[in-house]
């Protein structure tokens, strides 16, 4: 994926989107989701590389970055249109629920 394709992207739900399709470690994992989200909206790779973390924290904290709230909010929503695009977690938590809600019943 090149860096123009993410960035001429409008919307950050096409973005967020885009990532869950191409990677899909990214689905269980928000910590990776976001650092990929913002590895793309801060450049190329070169870019990365060459910016100090106080560079990268001065970013974040005047907004220059999607804040992780953003991100994770538009997942999960991506995630109840599409149910494809949901990772192996949502699978095994949805089927102990069921087991759990089985286990009160029976108390």
């Amino acid at each position: 994926m090149t860096i123009n394709f993410f960035n001429s992207l409008e919307k950050n739900m096409d973005k967020v989107k885009h990532l869950l399709i191409k990677y899909h470690k990214l689905r269980d994992n928000d910590n990776k989701l976001i650092a990929n989200f913002w590895f793309y909206e801060i450049g190329n790779e070169k870019t990365f590389h060459e910016i100090t973390a106080i560079q990268f924290l001065n970013m974040f904290s005047q907004g220059q970055l999607t804040s992780p709230e953003t991100i994770t909010r538009c997942r999960r929503k991506i995630q109840e249109q599409s149910p494809k695009l949901r990772g192996e977690k949502y699978i095994l938590r949805h089927e102990q629920e069921k087991e759990t809600r089985n286990n009160i019943n029976k108390i």
